[in-house]
């Protein structure tokens, strides 16, 4: 697997102004938490994401770069994956995927390949908010109003 710090420098680098903090916080971070603590967020949202951040980048560029930012949502301990199932009364529910980190991104990174072409809607996981998760999107959330109150 290519690593990113193999990944050429694109509109101010994955590494040189796109991060914030003590994490790989890009431009959307906070943003996809808040929207896994309503819902979830899907892989191919991440990818849209980085396609848009990183349009010259190839199909094996995006991916690296997706798979990395999946696991820094995971490090955080605010995110984890999940997969779309039935359950016995034959409705769709989320199954949190029982991995660690490593495991969990070697699945999304094996899934992806045997698609042979990048996930869409639907396809491979889900980021979900954990506990710790949605506890960070309610003080994204009175931040955001806060800030918006004061401007």
């Amino acid at each position: 697997m290519m690593m990113i710090s193999e990944i050429p420098n694109k509109k101010a680098g994955i590494r040189g102004g796109l991060m914030k903090n003590k994490f790989m916080q890009y431009e959307f971070w906070e943003d996809r938490i808040l929207e896994a603590s309503d819902g979830d967020v899907g892989l191919w949202q991440i990818l849209s994401e980085v396609r848009s951040i990183f349009p010259k980048a190839n199909e094996q560029e995006r991916k690296v770069i997706t798979l990395e930012i999946v696991r820094e949502y995971l490090n955080s301990g605010f995110i984890e994956l999940a997969m779309l199932e039935y359950n016995n009364d034959n409705k769709l529910e989320f199954k949190i995927c029982d991995l660690d980190i490593d495991s969990a991104i070697h699945r999304i990174d094996r899934e992806w390949s045997e698609l042979g072409t990048e996930p869409s809607i639907g396809d491979i996981a889900y980021l979900i908010t954990t506990d710790k998760g949605d506890q960070e999107a309610d003080r994204i959330s009175q931040r955001t109003k806060e800030h918006s109150e004061s401007d």
